[in-house]
């Protein structure tokens, strides 16, 4: 299981700079792929600047080597030079085995278009879909801090009820693991905060591309090592969506195509 490295903030630029006196104390904190400010006389951690990775071995050194210098009566400074953490980019295609729609009474899919709303074909009361996208995380590094992250996927087809001329989509940043199930309905989930007003669609003769910013949703997942899998909860009002799956399977007999699917776009910093 992968595990998080300790690290420190520049300052300044592709630097950093460590304090210590004999009354200064020696903690460095963890990163998370957000910035840290360590307050106090004698240390700071600009906020700033990337994170730099510190070994345990070169860890250990300072904190022994510093206080003898110190305990002499002295004061020391260290000054590191490093380089920025390089950038990386990845596109995460949505994991078919993952991804589907629950509906309110019960049924669960995995096969086949993702659908989210209501079926203007059903009778009253017409059950609720809500349907999932999944994207595996194995090709993020744990810890790893999140520059950018966009979900972008295809809604194939838009049945709106009577009396709807459009159809809205919410979104949801969940957790329901690797397996899809009943249960995912009603999980605990929190609005994407790119799209708090969601997404309005209308009838199209093809397939429309919906594209919305992650990274902040993502981050925790990323510096979670038992996640595996960044997931979103979709919610249809006015209508049944038909969204294209990770396999690339399209609304009734459309033949599927893989350039559709469900695609996580990231860049990160490790």
């Amino acid at each position: 299981m992968p595990t998080r490295n300790s690290f420190f903030q520049e300052n300044p630029p592709g630097s950093l700079f460590v304090p210590y006196s004999s009354k200064a104390s020696f903690s460095p904190k963890k990163y998370s792929g957000r910035a840290v400010q360590q307050t106090g006389k004698n240390n700071y951690i600009n906020p700033t600047h990337e994170g730099i990775p510190l070994t345990k071995s070169f860890a250990a050194l300072v904190v022994i080597i510093l206080p003898l210098i110190a305990g002499c009566g002295g004061s020391f400074s260290l000054f590191l030079e490093f380089g920025s953490l390089p950038e990386t980019d990845v596109a995460v295609t949505g994991d078919s085995r993952t991804d589907g729609h629950v509906r309110q009474d019960g049924l669960v899919s995995t096969a086949g278009a993702i659908l989210a709303g209501f079926d203007p074909a059903a009778p009253p009361p017409r059950p609720e879909y809500r349907g999932f996208l999944s994207f595996p995380l194995n090709a993020i590094p744990v810890g790893a801090a999140i520059e950018s992250a966009v979900v972008t996927f295809y809604v194939d087809r838009i049945d709106l009820l009577p009396g709807s001329s459009d159809l809205f989509l919410d979104f949801d940043h969940v957790r329901y693991g690797s397996a899809l199930a009943f249960s995912a309905f009603g999980a605990p989930g929190s609005p994407v905060q790119s799209v708090l007003s969601g997404v309005r669609l209308f009838p199209s003769a093809g397939p429309q591309a919906v594209s919305f910013g992650v990274a902040p949703e993502l981050q925790p997942d990323v510096d979670d090592p038992s996640v595996r899998f960044f997931q979103l909860r979709i919610f249809g009002t006015g209508g049944l969506a038909w969204i294209v799956d990770g396999a690339g399977s399209r609304a009734g007999v459309a033949p599927p195509d893989r350039g559709l699917a469900p695609v996580l776009s990231v860049r990160y910093r490790f």
